[in-house]
């Protein structure tokens, strides 16, 4: 097994706060080669070759050249600061959340209105999310109900995420019906992610299992 971004030509990782580990917002893309590397940092700057540490250093610092189209999509060094010192600490926080989603796992083992999605056979997952689905014919309510039940407990449940078609811009640019994807269409409805970060608490945890379950109880059939 390796991990993401081991392989592949490019792979982008969002560093976003809610991420395994964060730089407050940004990201990342990991590449095959040195000219494909040299050629991004290029184009997230500008379209300057050269950046203004080594500038810093050459006869003419105060010279430059834009040499293609770029845009402004570099990190800022404060960010990528706080980001090195996250990735120290990846491992740690990847060992809790997989605590706590075995601690969900256990709590839920013997619930039948809910099912926690599995980690496919022989990978390992980062446990960046943890969702589970719900049976929406075991219940009176739609997910959406149950969701804002959880928000009224202070839980702050989630969806992750809304088919792309079911967006304006999905929509209108691919051309898709929602019953096209009964089994897409049907996950969405059921979905749920419950809170899962590395400071979660086992009491916050717990808060987390009884609302959920008093909730489930409440709107079951």
């Amino acid at each position: 097994a390796r991990r993401i971004g081991s392989h592949g030509d490019f792979v982008n990782f969002s560093f976003h706060a809610i991420k395994n580990f964060t730089t407050g917002e940004g990201g990342a893309v990991a590449v095959k080669d040195a000219a494909t590397a040299e050629r991004l940092k290029s184009l997230s700057y500008f379209g300057i070759p050269q950046d203004a540490y080594r500038r810093a250093s050459s006869p003419r610092p105060w010279s430059y050249e834009v040499v293609e189209l770029g845009w402004k999509y570099n990190i800022m060094d404060i960010c990528a600061a706080l980001g090195l010192v996250q990735l120290k600490r990846l491992d740690e926080f990847i060992k809790r959340r997989e605590e706590l989603c075995a601690m969900y796992d256990e709590a839920f083992s013997a619930e039948d209105r809910i099912t926690p999605l599995k980690t496919t056979s022989g990978a390992k997952s980062s446990r960046h999310l943890y969702v589970v689905r719900l049976k929406e014919d075991s219940l009176n309510v739609d997910r959406d109900r149950v969701l804002a039940a959880l928000r009224a407990e202070n839980i702050f449940a989630n969806l992750h995420y809304t088919p792309v078609y079911r967006h304006p811009y999905g929509a209108a640019s691919f051309g898709v019906k929602p019953e096209d994807y009964p089994k897409c269409e049907k996950a969405a409805r059921e979905i749920i992610t419950l809170p899962l970060f590395p400071k979660m608490t086992n009491e916050d945890h717990e808060t987390v299992v009884t609302a959920m379950k008093r909730i489930l109880d409440y709107y079951g059939k």
